[in-house]
């Protein structure tokens, strides 16, 4: 969840929103985090889970990944 946060925050427009929501289904919980960015580009996103991916090479480039204490 903190990296799912870290990132709508990080990869956001300048003066953007961010929504984070959340809802009660049968046995689970949904969570939905979400900003004003335009998002990953839909050629990208069968890619959004390969490790250190980023799709945006000016955002990896001004941005540092999570770091864990």
């Amino acid at each position: 969840m903190h990296n799912l946060i870290s990132n709508a925050i990080k990869y956001n427009v300048d003066h953007g929103w961010i929504r984070i929501s959340t809802a009660l289904r049968p046995k689970q919980i949904e969570v939905l985090i979400a900003n004003s960015s335009p998002g990953i580009p839909p050629a990208e996103r069968s890619r959004i889970f390969d490790r250190f991916f980023r799709a945006d090479p000016a955002a990896a480039a001004r941005s540092r990944g999570l770091a864990l204490a």
